[in-house]
């Protein structure tokens, strides 16, 4: 019994060594929000570069600290975004307006 005992608590370390290896994936909402909010051109460059620094952050903060770190920036990042969007929206709004309207 103690040998079986002893395995499955091996087998439990060595999960947990994998897992610390290997960096852990951004927050997944955070990420998905940006994505959302992003243009194309600029969506894998921005993730890419906030997925970088999140690994960095991870060794210098821990696993908590690196995802409010990332959820900060995403917040920081997302009123501006939703704002630009908005602005498009707005503006293709008008313009199809004036088209359909004549001006």
């Amino acid at each position: 019994m103690a040998v079986i005992a002893s395995l499955s608590f091996l087998l439990v370390q060595l999960k947990k060594n994998k897992r610390s290896d290997e960096p852990e994936r951004p927050p997944h909402f955070a990420q998905l929000a940006l994505r959302f909010l992003l243009t194309e051109d600029a969506k894998d460059n921005v993730i890419g570069d906030l997925t970088e620094e999140y690994a960095e952050k991870q060794t210098e903060l821990g696993r908590r600290g690196a995802q409010a770190w990332y959820y900060k920036q995403a917040l920081l990042s997302m009123a501006p975004l939703l704002w630009h969007r908005v602005r498009r929206l707005s503006r293709s709004i008008v313009s199809g307006a004036l088209r359909r309207f004549g001006s």
